[in-house]
């Protein structure tokens, strides 16, 4: 008889331990499952080289498993591409040629999950669909009429496959609506504006002479789709209740603002704006207000990991975003060339963790607060880096009471702040840590130029106005990386005759001692 040794029945009893708690060993009689995100309702296909993107989920209790997909009802299946395959949950794509949607007229869209034990899903049937092959003209899509729900896959195409610059549509919906394309297209300028995920690429296009590409009267999703020209990409101006979400696109080439939203029903009505991970070039605005993002009104929005460049604002209102009132989100954004990044106007929105680099465009700003309601908003500003901006990094109008927190604001050539105005109002702008203990300061603050007013000053915070300011800014536990306190405390009122005043106002600068609270930003 064979003797056993101890430290064998230990590795043995990990083994079965491990066998029966999910590993590569055992049996498996469990099914995999999947899903289908937003199953359309229709597919137009432009072109018969075009392409139409499906995209879903799919888990399993064990790893490497495979996505199928099937468009005739379960008869024949085509293996997708599947992401992150070493987990139980994956993402699954897939590129339908016309030729694998066999007819037009009515099919049949099945996924099914197949496991490395054999184990097949049986097949969800996802959605009835009407396609249509090679015959999508503007005129079909200028007359499609969405009923509610409708989801709408649209092929891949070049340069505008639904329209030219000469003539396109302008889609108006007045029931719910996701369109859904393809991807949002190639490189858009010389100087490296492009998606991230380049190929293949869906286009809408319109006439310079058209008002919109999308006008939306109920609930619309957007997903990676490439929209271009028109005065407005995408225009909701309700009084109702509305959910507008743009994901994943591209906009370009429009003359006023890429997004507008506007809520004319006044307070007490929702619209609900999303616009994440697109990409907005607004160099083509040419109007009086122009830009990226107008929100008018809007009380609830968010906009996330998105890009806006190219605005370059002379008079009137714009921006990469413009937000009128409200208390949404501006978060982990890349706001390139603009003039300026973001204006918030009458509002108290979180901007944190974006990127705002004016790389010498000409009158380019970082942020611009105004607030003229007589109740002060308390924007809440933090994790910022706001550089390289032609003309001020922060310029703070009026009544408002912004709350500065861990910001970066270095290189920018009109001063990294400027505060203009009374300022009598309670609360007041912070950049110390009088309103929140513990949560406000730490900034760095370094390195920007002063208003060429004449100054033989090298200051970087300057506070400007037209009358004294007695009151205190507080600006404690900030860098300012100068020794020398005097050149930084911004003794100085600008304006145009009294650079000297005895009543001018004391910001509270604790010593410019201690390191930089954000090496390595920006």
């Amino acid at each position: 008889m064979r003797r056993i040794l101890p430290g064998t029945i230990l590795l043995l009893i990990a083994f079965a331990l491990f066998a029966g708690c999910g590993g590569v060993t055992g049996d498996d009689d469990t099914p995999p499952s999947s899903t289908l995100y937003d199953p359309p309702n229709y597919i137009f296909f432009n072109g018969g080289s075009e392409t139409v993107l499906f995209r879903g989920e799919a888990s399993d209790n064990r790893t490497g498993f495979s996505v199928e997909i099937s468009f005739d009802g379960g008869g024949t299946f085509f293996p997708t591409d599947v992401l992150d395959a070493k987990d139980t949950t994956v993402n699954w794509s897939y590129a339908a040629a016309v030729g694998d949607i066999l007819h037009g007229g009515t099919i049949a869209i099945r996924t099914r999950a197949v496991d490395k034990a054999g184990n097949i899903e049986s097949p969800p049937l996802w959605s009835v669909v009407t396609a249509t092959q090679n015959s999508t003209t503007v005129s079909d899509l200028e007359s499609f009429f969405a009923s509610a729900s409708t989801v709408l896959y649209l092929s891949s195409g070049t340069g505008g496959a639904y329209g030219t610059t000469a003539s396109g549509p302008a889609l108006v919906n007045s029931n719910d609506l996701i369109v859904v394309g393809s991807g949002y297209g190639q490189a858009l300028t010389a100087d490296g504006f492009s998606a991230v995920d380049a190929t293949p690429q869906t286009a809408l296009a319109t006439s310079d002479s058209a008002a919109f590409l999308f006008s939306t009267g109920a609930d619309l999703i957007l997903d990676n789709l490439r929209l271009v020209g028109g005065d407005v990409g995408v225009k909701a101006a309700t009084a109702g209740s509305r959910s507008i979400a743009v994901v994943d696109c591209v906009l370009t080439g429009q003359e006023e603002w890429a997004f507008y939203a506007e809520d004319t029903g006044g307070a007490a009505d929702d619209l609900l704006i999303a616009l994440y991970g697109s990409m907005i070039d607004a160099s083509a605005g040419t109007g009086t207000d122009h830009g990226g993002i107008y929100l008018g009104g809007v009380a609830d929005y968010d906009v996330f990991d998105s890009m806006v460049k190219g605005s370059t604002l002379t008079s009137g209102v714009g921006g990469a975003v413009f937000a009128e009132s409200g208390d949404g989100i501006i978060e982990s954004n890349v706001f390139f060339r603009n003039a300026p990044a973001v204006w918030i106007s009458d509002g108290a929105p979180t901007i944190s963790y974006n990127i705002m680099d004016g790389n010498a465009a000409t009158d380019t700003r970082g942020i611009n607060i105004t607030d003229d309601t007589g109740q002060p908003k308390v924007p809440e500003i933090s994790f910022n880096d706001i550089f390289n901006n032609d003309s001020y990094g922060v310029r703070i109008q009026g009544g408002t009471a912004p709350v500065f927190f861990r910001n970066v604001v270095t290189d920018n050539q009109e001063s990294g702040f400027i505060f203009d105005g009374s300022f009598i109002q309670t609360p007041l702008p912070d950049l110390g840590n009088s309103l929140f203990p513990n949560s406000t300061g730490f900034n760095s603050i370094f390195g920007n130029s002063y208003l060429d007013e004449g100054l033989a000053t090298n200051d970087v915070f300057v506070v400007s106005g037209s009358s004294p300011i007695t009151a205190t800014i507080t600006a404690h536990n900030n860098y300012w990386a100068n020794a020398n306190e005097a050149s930084i405390k911004g003794l100085l009122i600008i304006d145009g005759q009294d650079l000297t005043c005895v009543g001018c106002p004391i910001i509270s600068v604790f010593s410019p001692e201690g390191s930089n609270p954000n090496p390595g930003r920006p």
